[in-house]
């Protein structure tokens, strides 16, 4: 299990220098809370490209826009940190299925991230070494989980589910999904990929220690961002 640490906006940010980080574990976790206090708000938000600001203001709920504000702001902390630059300097691109990933004109060493997000909770997850996933769900009492599970359990496995008892059902259904998640993030993956279960047998996942309600999973891969199928 992997220990999410939590972002102090205070103390850590906004972009202390590369030399700084030399010592933090690889892969490293963070996370931060949403939302954002009035003034770091309107730090996060002048720190934006248009392109985020656009994609912030789609969203129709304003929990939303306060979650992705929050993740970028700290993805463009923790990218500054690792490139010496200015937080609204750097720039980001996008893979086939819509995974982030630093532009290539700031990525001149390896330096892989991705980002989840649930109730009031964003996690990021970063690696110099391996393709990264992280996703996290906040544990929700009542929710029926049944239609879901059958498409991650095979036969057996979903009837040994169904006989747990709640909240144990919840549970064990949020780590084996989030694990899932994270395994399709870290291959640059979407869920219609085809022949999931060979590609998440080449993936390493981790359960995260979070804070009390939520449930999340880490993965990492060795090979190239967007693999080809096996």
């Amino acid at each position: 299990m992997l220990t999410a640490q939590e972002w102090n906006w205070r103390t850590d940010g906004p972009a202390p220098r590369r030399s700084e980080t030399a010592c933090e574990p690889d892969p490293t976790v963070w996370f931060a809370r949403a939302p954002a206090p009035p003034e770091l708000a309107a730090q996060l938000s002048a720190w934006q490209s248009p392109d985020e600001r656009a994609r912030q203001n789609r969203f129709q709920q304003h929990e939303d826009r306060q979650r992705f504000l929050i993740a970028r702001g700290l993805l463009r902390v923790l990218a500054a940190r690792h490139l010496g630059i200015p937080p609204a300097a750097v720039a980001f691109a996008y893979g086939p299925f819509g995974k982030p990933h630093l532009a290539e004109k700031n990525s001149r060493t390896p330096w892989h991230f991705n980002v989840s997000h649930s109730g009031d909770l964003v996690v990021l997850a970063v690696s110099h070494t391996h393709e990264i996933g992280v996703d996290v769900e906040r544990v929700r009492a009542g929710d029926d989980w049944d239609d879901v599970a059958r498409t991650i359990f095979d036969s057996t496995q979903h009837a040994q589910w169904s006989r747990l008892p709640q909240p144990e059902r919840t549970d064990t259904f949020l780590r084996a999904w989030t694990r899932r998640e994270a395994a399709l993030k870290a291959l640059g993956l979407g869920l219609a990929a085809e022949d999931i279960p060979a590609w998440l047998a080449r993936v390493t996942t981790r359960e995260l220690k979070l804070p009390s309600g939520y449930v999340g999973a880490l993965a990492t891969h060795a090979g190239q961002i967007f693999p080809q199928p096996p």
